[in-house]
């Protein structure tokens, strides 16, 4: 008996925001932007192991010199922030990403991290401050979100806090980085002595549905969750994909995939049925995230497309 399965909309196709990025910084040993593929520089900083255990997929920065510098200051009406961030010691207030100068039409953006309590990061944008805390030595997720009427921050995919001042502050200092400032602030110092990983600046509002699909495990891309990593030849990539990641290998058996790149765009969207050709468009080589859904669950993992 042939067997129904639910259709489980994949989260970026039904929301589209991943059609909004404008900066992707992996962080894994240079300050590359993976959209525009060009490079902003980085001053000391050591490759660290990243939230997922990957050696060398995120940057370190020592607190005392270390800092970089991204290829634009992202200065958009509508813009979220989002990275991943791991602090190894506060000292007062330290800056892990700031875009602030006298040419800002939007307001400033600043996060940080103090040693209020414990240990607490803090988010700036316009007149719109907030310190929330945080356990020091862990990995966090963090997101700031300017849309049309709010600000909006969010801390491991919990919203800590909304406000409502839409001015366009922003400091006027003589000397300053003028795009943006990663592990220190944008002027003056301020180091910062932690990790950090995969920044992501989209030119539009994320929902707490997208933020989501970034930072919590099996809701997101499979990056989040790599799971089963599998090299794929495109010339055999049907019949692998369907017997070597997919494992439907039973007549009757069928399952929703989901295929994205590493920016957390979706590239195809398919159903893929035993016995029944199936096909996928022509993708690059490279690295690839999947996400399969049928009745039984759901499952993710990598792909290496090889030509």
């Amino acid at each position: 008996m042939r067997l129904f399965y639910f259709l489980i909309c994949c989260l970026a196709a039904s929301t589209g925001f991943s059609q909004c990025i404008v900066g992707y910084y992996p962080l894994n040993g240079n300050v590359t932007d993976s959209v525009t593929s060009t490079s902003g520089t980085l001053t000391g900083a050591s490759v660290t192991t990243d939230r997922n255990g990957n050696s060398g997929g995120a940057l370190y920065f020592n607190g005392t010199s270390d800092f970089g510098t991204l290829v634009d200051d992202y200065d958009y009406a509508l813009r979220t922030v989002s990275f991943w961030f791991k602090p190894n010691v506060i000292s007062g207030t330290n800056i892990m990403y700031e875009a602030d100068h006298p040419n800002l039409m939007n307001a400033q953006t600043q996060i940080g991290v103090d040693n209020s309590g414990s240990g607490s990061v803090t988010f700036c944008i316009a007149l719109n401050s907030l310190s929330y805390p945080i356990n020091i030595s862990q990995w966090h997720h963090l997101a700031a979100v300017r849309d049309i009427s709010s600000i909006k921050y969010y801390v491991d995919c919990n919203l800590v806090g909304t406000f409502s001042d839409m001015s366009n502050i922003h400091a006027t200092p003589s000397t300053y980085i003028a795009t943006t400032a990663i592990g220190k602030a944008a002027w003056g110092n301020n180091f910062y002595n932690g990790s950090l990983d995969e920044i992501r600046v989209y030119n539009c509002a994320l929902t707490q549905a997208n933020i989501n699909g970034i930072c919590i495990p099996n809701v997101g891309i499979a990056e989040n969750n790599p799971g089963k990593f599998v090299t794929v030849n495109y010339a055999l990539c049907n019949e692998q994909l369907i017997s070597q990641v997919l494992g439907l290998d039973e007549p009757g058996t069928a399952a929703q995939l989901c295929i994205y790149n590493n920016l957390g765009q979706q590239v195809f969207e398919g159903r893929y049925d035993f016995g029944i050709s199936n096909s996928i468009p022509e993708l690059k080589t490279g690295i690839y995230y999947y996400r399969l859904y049928n009745q039984a669950g759901n499952k993710s993992g990598r792909i290496s497309l090889v030509k």
